[in-house]
């Protein structure tokens, strides 16, 4: 029975594609091109909406997003940046790093120039389960966990005062001090037990990006000669000027993020936030600060995350135009 069915089938199709040819040798050469056209964008639209889907899937959209609304505000972004991995031996790729830069306009010589750079370097996830993370108040604390200053990436060049001098305007405007508590930890909302943690990798790897950043800087001014320079500056600048650089670590997720805490009851309370500063320890043979001040980040809050990242890029430059015009006056 089922093959007589399929003889059926066999002469009704056959049936259609002799009217189809038929229909086709009926056409005019241009009518013939106008229906191959419409087939083949068709076609294409077909394809690129499987490619659009497709690459929302992953996490190169919430890259690309990313990677927008920082050239949207005032930042040079850009993405894949590579760095060389210590531990591993090998060139990785962190999904995108970021600068800005300030000067001061009026300076007699180089040596009383100011240049002050502000890194961001970025890992970005997305996730469809919300994270949460563990959250420490620290406003009635008295340690060094309350600032976020020198445990950051940072390279300075022909400062002329100490570099403890600075650490209030490098903290103000900061995460932790916009938020007044710390994260020790994060929790990956109904992850599969047998699974990696994408925090701890993120944080790992954006971590090591930042120590990638900053060891660039030094060896670049370690080499650096007056004779001998590849670059369109003037040696005399790079060379005589005040430098200050900044870089800040940072993983951007594309989904949920809370915070859990005890309240007064030593009830476990929970809210939805925006951004949190993460004291990530972290060290191995072959870095070897004990811990990193990691800032966690909503794409979709990014933006006003930059907003005040600006404003503590320009109290880090305004703290070191302060205290050298202290220091020239004394």
């Amino acid at each position: 029975m089922w093959l007589i069915g399929k003889i059926q089938i066999m002469i009704v199709s056959t049936n259609i594609k002799n009217k189809i040819i038929e229909k086709l040798n009926s056409l005019s050469e241009k009518q013939l091109n106008d229906t191959f056209h419409f087939v083949n964008s068709f076609t294409e639209t077909n394809l690129i909406n499987k490619i659009v889907n497709d690459i929302k899937k992953t996490g190169f959209a919430s890259e690309m997003k990313a990677i927008k609304k920082f050239n949207a505000k005032s930042w040079e972004c850009s993405g894949n940046f590579n760095f060389f991995d210590k531990d591993e031996e090998i060139t990785r790729e962190s999904d995108l790093r970021a600068s800005q830069s300030l000067t001061n306009k009026n300076f007699s010589d180089f040596e009383k120039l100011i240049r002050c750079f502000f890194y961001i370097v970025g890992e970005v996830k997305k996730t469809k389960n919300p994270w949460i993370i563990f959250k420490e108040n620290i406003q009635e604390t008295n340690t060094p966990k309350k600032y976020d200053a020198y445990d950051n990436c940072i390279f300075t060049r022909n400062l002329p005062f100490e570099k403890p001098r600075l650490v209030s305007y490098i903290h103000k405007f900061s995460l932790l001090d916009t938020l007044n508590f710390l994260g020790y930890g994060i929790h990956e909302f109904n992850k599969d037990p047998n699974q990696p943690s994408k925090w701890y990798s993120a944080c790992t790897s954006i971590c090591k990006a930042a120590e990638y950043v900053l060891t660039t800087e030094e060896e670049f001014y370690k080499q650096l000669s007056t004779k001998d320079i590849n670059s369109k500056v003037s040696p005399n600048i790079l060379t005589s000027s005040l430098l200050f650089t900044f870089i800040k670590p940072i993983v951007i997720i594309d989904g949920k993020l809370f915070s859990a805490e005890l309240d007064q009851n030593s009830d476990i309370f929970v809210e939805e936030i925006y951004f949190a500063p993460l004291k990530f320890y972290f060290k191995t043979k072959n870095y070897k600060r004990s811990s990193y001040n990691i800032d966690i980040v909503t794409l979709e809050h990014l933006d006003s995350y930059l907003d005040i990242s600006e404003k503590r890029h320009n109290s880090i430059f305004e703290g070191i135009e302060k205290e050298n015009n202290q220091r020239s006056m004394g």
